[in-house]
């Protein structure tokens, strides 16, 4: 793909790429026009956080997205990191891209995946021995889905208050998943209100990673933007 289409693939996706990642330390201030780190590809890369991960600062949220050959363009122009979950598309999202990865014989050590346990189904669930089944029955069928023995990234889905993240059995859950080299990092997302849950979650140091909403008209929230600084600080 050359360049003229490299940008014409990018501009009809925003509204899929880029939603991905919205990784804390990639919205930290960084220098501008730093060829240094550049792809082959031309995209810019960074370091994110304490995880050590090097990410293309664009990266594809795959959510909306049912056609394969879009994932296919997004890997050819250079994206890396691919963000999916367990609910999406009633688990056809990581099907599709577990099998667009194998088709284009992708390494595994050159991708970097995400995905997310979704549990506001089981809000009615009251024991915790419950609820980390569930949890890892849908971890595993992300795993299978994708076809890999380990992601990335995993997140809780779609967070909206510190008792979630902060609950003994899942903090528990995710590190036996680190331990036993399922999940590199561990993270939330969350997407609104969410300025006290990123600095509590960054005061505690357990969780690698914040996935948040955040888009141009929130340029002047000055709540988010010291919220995302004060986490990229501690490395999240």
């Amino acid at each position: 793909m050359n360049k003229s289409s490299r940008r014409r693939f990018l501009a009809s996706s925003a509204g899929l790429i880029g939603a991905g990642l919205t990784g804390l330390p990639l919205l930290a201030e960084t220098k501008k026009n730093d060829l240094s780190q550049r792809s082959t590809t031309g995209l810019i890369y960074r370091t994110l956080g304490r995880t050590g991960i090097r990410v293309p600062i664009v990266s594809m949220g795959v959510m909306n997205a049912s056609n394969p050959n879009l994932v296919k363009e997004a890997w050819k122009s250079g994206i890396r990191h691919f963000d999916s979950a367990w609910i999406y598309q009633n688990g056809n999202n990581e099907l599709m891209i577990g099998r667009v990865l194998k088709e284009l014989q992708v390494r595994r050590e050159d991708v970097i995946l995400a995905s997310k346990v979704f549990l506001h189904d089981k809000r009615g669930v009251q024991k915790e021995s419950e609820l980390k089944e569930i949890f890892l029955e849908r971890f595993h069928q992300s795993l299978e889905w994708l076809q890999t023995n380990y992601i990335d990234i995993l997140y809780l889905h779609d967070v909206s208050d510190a008792a979630q993240v902060n609950a003994p059995w899942l903090l528990d859950t995710f590190s036996e998943l680190k331990k036993s080299k399922k999940i590199h990092w561990a993270g939330f997302s969350t997407h609104s209100y969410w300025q006290e849950l990123v600095k509590d979650a960054a005061d505690k140091g357990f969780y690698d990673v914040i996935l948040l909403s955040l888009n141009y008209s929130m340029s002047h929230d000055t709540a988010s933007l010291e919220a995302m600084n004060y986490a990229a600080a501690k490395g999240v």
